[in-house]
């Protein structure tokens, strides 16, 4: 469930944070379940799809807690359970509240990997309040005002921010008015989908938790299991999958009192056995 409630955007424009902030919120939300969650967040994989430093992680992980952002506790051995906070998307009229997609193409681009925090934060709040196939309009100096005052910076450097922007916004000025419209760029429906993102990520997850070991067609398979069960289950695939997959692999090896010797490989039947037990 790749997305933001607007109420979250705006408390994020108003947080003054980092590119690293920023850049661990985005990453978060692509892995999220629909209370906001991301169960086994792990330091080395943030830190390759981030770009930051294991430092950097420690760090921003207890300044976005700080900030009230996010909260966190130790699941296991290097990761983390992390929750987006305020973005649950749960209850029935949770979508009515408003959000932004982050599984749109502009995340995934590099060159809006590489813009400052205050440019993707203003990025966000285009979509938001314009999105798909819409212009957002407000005029000149009520948007120079405006985000001035948000983002604590001067009406020079927002100009720069607008200058960047446009590599993924038609911005031009009419009537004493600024139209901002989203490329099509940015919607162009070619990067990852929500179940995708989830299903591969619990599957890392349960693979290094456990130290399985896969075939192709085994990971697959096991990962189907996610897309399958994760309409019916919502917030509660994550614990029954990963306690499915742990515990496939301690009753495959009940005799076996050694752990150095268990047999580790995905048993996506016997997965789905015990997913369909734990109901």
């Amino acid at each position: 469930m790749q997305k933001l409630k607007n109420s979250v955007l705006d408390k994020l424009l108003q947080s003054h944070l980092t590119k690293a902030e920023v850049d661990f919120l985005i990453e978060l939300s692509h892995y999220q379940d629909n209370s906001g969650k991301v169960h086994g967040v792990y330091y080395r994989s943030m830190c390759e799809a981030t770009g930051m430093s294991y430092q950097t992680f420690y760090v921003t992980m207890l300044s976005l807690a700080d900030k009230g952002l996010i909260c966190f506790k130790k699941a296991y051995y290097g990761d983390w359970d992390i929750t987006i906070l305020d973005n649950d998307f749960s209850y029935p009229e949770a979508v009515k509240e408003g959000y932004i997609s982050t599984g749109h193409d502009i995340f995934y681009d590099e060159a809006f990997k590489e813009l400052k925090a205050n440019e993707k934060l203003l990025a966000m709040q285009f979509l938001k309040i314009g999105g798909a196939g819409k212009r957002y309009h407000i005029g000149v100096e009520l948007f120079y005002e405006k985000y001035a005052e948000l983002l604590q910076v001067a009406k020079r450097t927002i100009q720069v921010y607008l200058g960047r922007l446009k590599a993924f916004f038609s911005i031009g000025i009419k009537d004493k008015m600024y139209w901002i419209t989203p490329l099509q760029k940015v919607f162009k429906d070619r990067a990852p989908k929500d179940i995708q993102n989830f299903a591969t990520h619990l599957g890392m997850v349960a693979l290094r938790r456990n130290k399985a070991v896969c075939t192709k067609e085994s990971l697959k398979d096991t990962l189907e299991l996610v897309k399958q069960y994760a309409q019916s289950l919502k917030e509660e695939t994550a614990e029954i999958f990963l306690g499915a997959v742990a515990g496939s692999i301690a009753k495959t090896n009940e005799s076996v009192r050694d752990k150095r010797k268990w047999d580790r490989n995905l048993n996506p039947k016997f997965i789905h056995k015990l997913m369909r037990s734990s109901m």
